[in-house]
């Protein structure tokens, strides 16, 4: 029993003791960067997930001091720790930006793909949020880019979701729409709830701008139904406002009421919050009911200003500046068109913004199309290179398989020669044999008929001379020249004078061993007169006649 409580407690301790390891690394790593204090970076890491203001203090403290030129993936959480603060805590685009675009310098860095395309759809999200469509589509291209390459489904999803929404905005519906469906496959795909919810009130946005407010409310009110079913606040409150804002449109107005209510619980961010009392002063402007309108678009901008949100609020101080006038208060009419143009920036003139969209998506489109040529070109070529290496292989076998198959026609006719040429050898032999048999045995018949001693020793001695010469080792002096036939020297000599006999073969590879006609004699059992006739006629036949050249030399050509 004891053993069990200590595995079970030895199991408990593992995380606390994985997280220390992982802590003494992280200070370790961090305090090797030059400029790097140590103190805040512990206070940040104390009170990051319970503090938070006191920890973003310490972080921003700690980054603005260190070596810009340091990289590692602590440093790269950090600035993701105060870039979401600034984003969706304060609503202060800029900064999250600028702290944004340094976690991507370090995870790009740091070679972290899927983080560097986590940052730069961020980014693009961020430059969406300030206005700056032309940089948002730039960012989220790229994002898209990367995911692809890493596989990632559901990013590449939430990048079609942000393309979407910058070509609505920037009033290029069709590829707005193109966009959408391709989120809407993928959030089917991957059988995700709230990306479907998202997704309906995506169609039901663009159904809102091309005036079919009927098919609007059916899908907002489907999309009601997922986000419930999801619990997200964030997107239900959203959902709620848009289907206010077609409600009011419709003249609605207590149905666009009815969500106002339901949406203001969720309502708890900057962005929330102003957006709920900019759409309830619509629905008061929509009624003519002025006063309650500025009041509530002043709220709106009260809320707005705690962030980033200049383009809304210079929007919302424009139509303050037309309820003052057409009620007759020139005096706030001009103070809220003062403070429009307090509020405008190059940023918030459309035109401008639609004009550096439309150069930014051209430029993307290039790069998309040069990139798609690039890889169409690597295909070629992988693909020629492929066919060539296989034409080449084949190739190579075939010379192989010709080389090989020489070989053995070689061989065989090696084989062939040296059959033939054995088969010569034994039929010699035996001739031989048999001449020298019947001269032995004619000459003892002649013998007994001869009463003269002196003659009849003479014969005999012939006879003996005669047996003694039928012995192995002359015989085996012929059979040490038989392999000679079967050599370059005897191919290369048929091969140019392929008329030649096979005595005169024979007497031609004697002649290039270098033997003498008294040696060729004794070795063939013919006469050195028929050895002597045989060169003549083998001079003629070579083409020696008249020349100063020997045999010998002339064969050596052949060697």
């Amino acid at each position: 029993m004891k053993t069990v409580y200590a595995i079970i407690f030895f199991l408990l301790m593992q995380p606390a003791a994985i997280l220390h390891c992982r802590q003494v690394d992280s200070t370790a790593v961090m305090s090797g960067i030059q400029g790097a204090d140590m103190t805040l970076y512990a206070i940040w890491t104390k009170n990051k997930d319970f503090e938070k203001e006191k920890a973003i203090d310490c972080a921003e403290l700690f980054l603005s001091r260190i070596d810009t030129s340091a990289h590692n993936i602590y440093l790269a959480h950090m600035y993701d720790y105060v870039s979401q603060w600034y984003e969706f805590e304060e609503c202060l685009f800029s900064k999250a930006i600028s702290y944004r675009e340094g976690s991507l310098r370090q995870y790009t860095a740091i070679g972290d793909t899927h983080s560097q395309a986590m940052s730069e759809s961020i980014l693009g999200r961020l430059y969406y949020k300030k206005g700056l469509y032309h940089k948002a589509l730039e960012y989220t291209y790229s994002a898209m880019e990367l995911f692809t390459k890493t596989g990632s489904q559901k990013d590449i999803m939430d990048c079609n979701m942000m393309l979407g929404a910058i070509y609505k905005i920037c009033n290029d519906i069709e590829k707005s729409d193109k966009c959408y469906q391709e989120y809407a496959l993928l959030a089917e795909k991957l059988n995700d709830s709230l990306g479907m919810a998202k997704n309906i009130n995506n169609m039901a946005a663009l159904s809102f701008n091309t005036g079919d407010t009927a098919r609007a409310i059916r899908l907002l009110l489907q999309a009601i139904d997922y986000s419930e079913n999801v619990a997200d606040t964030e997107e239900l409150c959203t959902i709620y406002l848009n289907t206010a804002l077609t409600y009011i449109h419709m003249g609605l107005y207590e149905k666009a009421e009815s969500c106002l209510e339901r949406a203001r619980p969720l309502s708890n961010g900057i962005y929330e919050k102003g957006c709920w009392y900019a759409v309830y002063g619509q629905l008061y402007y929509n009624k003519d009911e002025k006063a309650k309108a500025i009041s509530y678009f002043n709220k709106a901008i009260e809320e707005y200003g705690k962030g980033e949100f200049d383009r809304r609020i210079s929007q919302l101080y424009e139509i303050l500046n037309y309820l003052y006038q057409s009620s007759g208060d020139t005096i706030n009419a001009y103070a809220c068109l003062q403070k429009m143009y307090d509020y405008w920036t190059p940023e918030s003139n459309n035109e401008i913004m639609l004009e550096l969209f439309r150069a930014r998506e051209e430029i993307a489109i290039n790069s998309k199309d040069m990139l798609l040529k690039k890889e169409k070109d690597r295909r070629k070529t992988t693909i020629l290179a492929s066919v060539s290496c296989t034409i080449i292989l084949i190739l190579s076998i075939a010379l192989v398989m010709k080389k090989k198959t020489y070989e053995i026609k070689n061989r065989e006719v090696a084989v062939k020669n040296q059959q033939r040429l054995t088969e010569e050898r034994k039929m010699y032999y035996l001739r031989m044999d048999n001449i020298i048999n019947k001269a032995t045995h004619d000459l003892l018949k002649i013998c007994q008929g001869i009463k003269n001693g002196k003659t009849r020793e003479d014969i005999m001695a012939v006879c003996t001379e005669l047996s003694e010469s039928n012995n192995k080792d002359n015989m085996e002096d012929m059979g040490n020249f038989m392999y000679e036939f079967d050599n370059d020297f005897y191919r290369k000599l048929k091969k140019q004078y392929p008329s030649l006999t096979v005595n005169e073969s024979r007497i031609c590879v004697l002649l290039n061993k270098n033997l003498s006609t008294k040696e060729i004699s004794e070795i063939t059992r013919q006469s050195p007169e028929s050895i002597n006739l045989a060169r003549y006629r083998l001079r003629k036949k070579l083409g020696l006649t008249g020349k100063g050249m020997t045999i010998q030399d002339f064969l050596n050509n052949f060697n």
